[in-house]
């Protein structure tokens, strides 16, 4: 699903946005990232290639229910949030990645987080968002947990968090946000 509006924000002196990426958005940096992730995102093939990833970005695009998000800070795209079910009963879902190890630690996963989820209910009335992580990806749920979301579910090796949309936390700092 191609996301009409897009989200506009700052926090502290840097210039952020969150929408819709296209096939044009998919660069060698972005495959590379995909490429030197070794955990925690499930379906990337071992064979990923720019082609490849235009295709599949391409592919969500055309979905109904899918989408696929890139966060923006000063006009680089640092990470992305897949989203599936948006016109779906229950829960929309949504994973996020931040493609450089270097700008992990940063805030940017938190930030994901909770744009993606404020876009989401704000634009296309979404009011009930779920996620799925590895209980090893600490910094995921940390992110997650900083936002409002709450677990829903536990298993031996997984968490599912959940969140009403009125219960969004804002992270600190953020200042300016608009639809566009």
């Amino acid at each position: 699903m191609d996301i009409e509006k897009s989200l506009i924000f700052k926090k502290g002196s840097d210039s952020y946005e969150l929408g819709s990426i296209d096939e044009a958005d998919v660069t060698d940096h972005y495959v590379k990232a995909l490429q030197d992730q070794d955990s925690y995102i499930q379906n990337i093939h071992a064979d990923i290639s720019l082609e490849k990833q235009r295709a599949y970005v391409k592919k969500i695009r055309s979905s109904k229910d899918d989408g696929i998000l890139g966060l923006f800070v000063n006009g680089i795209l640092i990470g992305t949030s897949g989203v599936q079910n948006i016109n779906g009963s229950g829960f929309t879902t949504f994973g996020i990645f931040v493609f450089d190890k270097e700008d992990r630690g940063k805030g940017y996963g938190k930030i994901l987080v909770w744009a993606s989820t404020y876009l989401l209910s704000q634009s296309l009335s979404c009011t009930q968002f779920s996620a799925g992580m590895e209980k090893t990806n600490i910094a995921s749920f940390k992110a997650f947990k900083a936002c409002g979301y709450s677990v829903l579910k536990e298993t031996k090796d997984a968490y599912i968090v959940k969140i009403n949309a009125c219960d969004l936390i804002v992270p600190n700092q953020i200042s300016g946000v608009r639809l566009a």
